[in-house]
């Protein structure tokens, strides 16, 4: 700590580090009374002195607070420095964070001129609010002088105002004093979202800075230089932005540069600069730099090679975790490489590829699959199966996929873009979601390697879907270069294939029709690059499928309470009807059958508390029941002990519950709520799969009425909240 002051007050030069606790100087106010949750029970008064463990080393100690409480409620925490005595040109600077980036607290800083009391403080407009702090340690400052508090003895309190967050740090709470002409960069672009991009791929490189006044008076003629230096240190590239005329005391201004793109394999870093008319007298904070950037000649990333944790669905549970990428010209993909942190030896692992409209869409194609040689963390390379995969301009995504075990992805935390990762595994309840829809702000170390394309590809990324009786539709991936495609199957116990040439400009799929049911068929595509037929592709690798009736491919329970459960599957293609069987485990197995292919759920009541059940279910293909699949593995589910679910109302309780009914499913425009009885303090909320809110209407009295939903077709959730509790969620479905 560095302290000076007379009459009680301290003044410029002042600091304080905590190292020894919160000083007794220093005024506490827990205002909200609230209790911590049992995680975080050693923030036991509103602030506490505690080191960081996360970000910083463990022997420095900071201030810190909470406002993650059990029940929740909004923290009101109050850090009061002592009586400053204020100079003509003070600064008050501090350094924060927020330890979770998904559960970041905020807070204010407020000046009192009187006494050390809330309202004292509250009698004055904030200085700053900052929404969520960011995680890792950041320099904050205001310009006292600059606010109007010059030459008076102040208070300064840091508020945590953050409601159902986590843990809020803040240390080396300093007062200074204000330079006359002091211009400082404090942030600046990034490059790109790519950390290594391949030379054919390279795009604009984007180039900017901000810088603020941190000095007692204006600098004028502001401007900024972007030098971009190669690895070895020189300057390949100078670049100044527009001058400034003028920048007042504490205010900032983004500068634009014109971006630059690299034409040579290297690593390259943008050094910006601040320059004014003036002489800067803190030259130590003129300049920043960006990341280094990679242009390869082969390979993309995103991650900058820091492993910060990994990520996996969960053992049993297969699904897919990756990235998505994107062309800017065909290329030639022909590996993928990622690491892996804990996997399983002898644990399968692939990857597959996919064109990405707004989710990932078409599978087109896939590594090889071979098995997890060693447990334990590891770099892994996989060739595509089948040769070199030919990929069009645009996005597209890696995805590696997991099945029985947790493939544990690593992911880097230190460069992010939203939207830019997927997941998705049987039963989740979006769909498609990006990783941050699941509170993960990070980027996976997952890698494309590519190699030179050639003129006329064949397609890759064949597969089949639609497999009905008689009936089923190929796919593939799009060509580069195409102008039409043919295509030719037959059925593997004969030896002539049927072939046709696609029309022109057609969709990347066929249907195959008129088939012999319980039948294998294989099936190839070749692309035309020309309209002449002269330049023709090799056909491609054969695709295999059996028609035939089809179970569900996913089953699971959305709703579960002590008498009752959901029991929910996906359609299967082909379906009139479905036959679900169920017992108590143990017991004799039960009948039901559900009459449409379009039914997707079936509420079962009457079951008996803490009990287990299993069910399966098989697809019906046609009304007498003679096409019918195989039934699917048993799900198994356990009754709860009581009547609700922790804040939610059980459907299937007694009759005295309140019962929603939301219909019609699938809507086109609109859909009606109705509940069984007159219902006071009743929200409805409608979301879509990435979480937005759509809708939300709040009733003091309640019992029916219909909403329009204005948008696109797809899944939406209604909620139905009943005196701030959770009562029911509705999938639905807009057409």
């Amino acid at each position: 700590m560095i302290e000076g002051g007379t009459g009680g007050a301290v003044h410029a030069p002042w600091c304080e580090d905590f190292q020894q606790g919160i000083p007794a100087s220093w005024t506490l106010f827990n205002v909200d009374g609230l209790t911590p949750h049992a995680s975080v029970s050693f923030v036991n008064n509103a602030w506490v002195a505690r080191a960081d463990g996360n970000t910083q080393s463990t022997t420095d100690t900071a201030a810190v607070s909470t406002s993650w409480y059990s029940p929740v409620g909004t923290a009101d925490d109050w850090l009061i420095t002592p009586l400053l005595a204020l100079g003509a040109n003070d600064l008050l600077s501090w350094s924060a964070v927020a330890t979770d980036v998904n559960f970041a607290d905020g807070y204010e800083v407020r000046v009192s001129t009187t006494t050390a009391t809330t309202a004292a403080f509250m009698s004055n407009a904030a200085l700053m609010t900052v929404a969520a702090e960011n995680q890792a340690w950041t320099d904050r400052n205001i310009n006292l002088a600059a606010m109007g508090y010059a030459n008076q003895d102040v208070f300064i309190a840091f508020r945590n105002n953050s409601i159902d967050k986590f843990l809020l740090y803040i240390d080396d709470v300093c007062l200074s004093e204000v330079q006359s002409h002091d211009a400082a960069v404090i942030g600046v672009d990034t490059f790109s979202e790519y950390t290594q991009i391949p030379l054919d791929q390279t795009r604009p490189l984007m180039l900017g800075a901000t810088v603020e006044n941190l000095g007692a008076q204006a600098v004028t003629g502001v401007f900024v230089t972007a030098d971009v230096m190669d690895g070895s240190g020189s300057v390949v590239h100078t670049v100044n932005s527009t001058p400034l005329a003028t920048l007042a005391p504490t205010a900032t201004n983004s500068f634009t540069l014109p971006s630059w793109t690299p034409t040579t394999l290297g690593t390259y870093q943008a050094v910006y600069s601040v320059h004014i008319n003036e002489t800067d007298v803190n030259a130590a904070n003129d300049t920043d730099s960006s990341f280094t950037l990679g242009i390869t000649d082969s390979t993309f990333a995103r991650d900058d090679g820091v492993i910060t944790g990994s990520l996996g669905i969960g053992a049993g549970t297969p699904g897919q975790l990756g990235q998505t990428f994107n062309l800017v010209q065909p290329a030639e993909l022909t590996s993928v490489t990622f690491f892996l942190n804990n996997p399983s030896a002898g644990e399968d692992i692939s990857v597959s590829i996919y064109s990405v409209t707004d989710t990932p869409v078409n599978l087109l194609g896939t590594s090889i699959v071979v098995p997890v040689p060693v447990a334990g963390p590891q770099t892994i390379t996989l060739p595509i199966a089948g040769g070199p995969l030919q990929l069009p301009a645009g996005d597209f995504a890696l995805l590696v996929e997991e099945g029985d075990s947790n493939i544990t992805l690593g992911y880097t935390n230190n460069i992010f873009t939203a939207g830019a990762t997927w997941v998705n595994f049987t039963g989740s309840p979006i769909g498609w979601g990006n990783n941050e829809d699941f509170g993960f702000s990070v980027t996976y170390v997952l890698r494309a390697n590519f190699g030179e394309a050639e003129s006329c590809e064949a397609p890759e990324g064949l597969y089949t879907d639609k497999l009905k009786p008689f009936s089923a539709r190929a796919h593939w991936a799009p060509s580069s270069n195409a102008y039409r495609y043919q295509i030719r199957g037959r059925n593997v116990n004969n030896a002539n294939w049927f072939q046709i040439l696609l029309p022109i400009g057609g969709p990347e799929l066929r249907d195959f029709l008129g088939l012999g049911n319980n039948t294998t068929y294989v099936w190839q595509v070749r692309t035309w690059c020309d309209a002449a037929g002269s330049d023709i592709s090799p056909w491609s690798v054969m695709d295999t499928f059996t028609t035939g009736c089809y179970a569900p491919d996913s089953t699971w329970e959305s709703i579960v309470t002590s008498n009752g459960a959901r029991l929910d599957w996906t359609k299967a293609d082909g379906a009139v009807g479905y036959e679900i069987k169920g017992r108590k485990i143990g017991g004799t197995l039960a009948t039901i059958f559900i009459g449409g292919g379009n039914t997707l759920l079936k509420d079962v009541a009457g079951l008996l508390p803490a009990t287990t059940y299993e069910w399966v279910i098989r697809t019906y293909c046609d009304v007498n029941g003679v096409k019918k699949s195989d039934f699917t593995a048993f799900n198994q589910f356990t009754t709860s002990t009581g009547a609700r679910l922790a804040g939610v109302t059980d459907p299937f309780g007694s009759p005295d519950d309140v019962m929603v009914s939301v219909h019609p499913n699938p809507f086109a425009d609109q859909f009606s709520i109705s509940l069984s009885n007159e219902t006071e303090n009743v929200e409805i909320e409608v979301t879509d799969l990435v979480g937005k809110t759509r809708l939300i209407e709040n009733y003091n009295s309640f019992a029916e009425s219909s909403f329009a939903i204005e948008g696109e077709a797809g899944v939406y959730f209604v909620t139905i909240r009943i005196g701030g509790q959770i009562h029911a969620i509705h999938r639905m479905v807009k057409q």
